[in-house]
């Protein structure tokens, strides 16, 4: 059918899930935490100076980045024809 996953391509489907789940995680904390810094800082000071937007902006990029190199470490998989070459012998 369609829908079917083989047994091979089977083994990287829960990555798949656990990265997605940790990355919207991560980001939904960090997020939390970016607003209610935000929301302290308004406090102390304005809250759209250039300094603090542009504190807020390198975070927010950093997190950003951290969750996009982790969706895509924990979900790679090698092609099949890249698992043939690894699987030879003198390579």
């Amino acid at each position: 059918m369609p829908g079917d996953s083989t047994p091979a391509q089977a083994w990287w489907t829960p990555l798949v899930g656990a990265s997605l789940a940790v990355t919207y995680e991560l980001t939904r904390q960090l997020l939390r935490n970016w607003l209610l810094q935000t929301i302290r800082a308004a406090h102390a000071r304005p809250i759209f100076t250039a300094d603090l937007l542009r504190e807020q902006l390198i975070h927010f990029l950093l997190y950003f980045a951290f969750g996009s190199m982790l969706l895509l470490i924990l979900s790679w998989r090698p092609s099949p024809g890249q698992a043939e070459v690894a699987a030879e012998p003198g390579s």
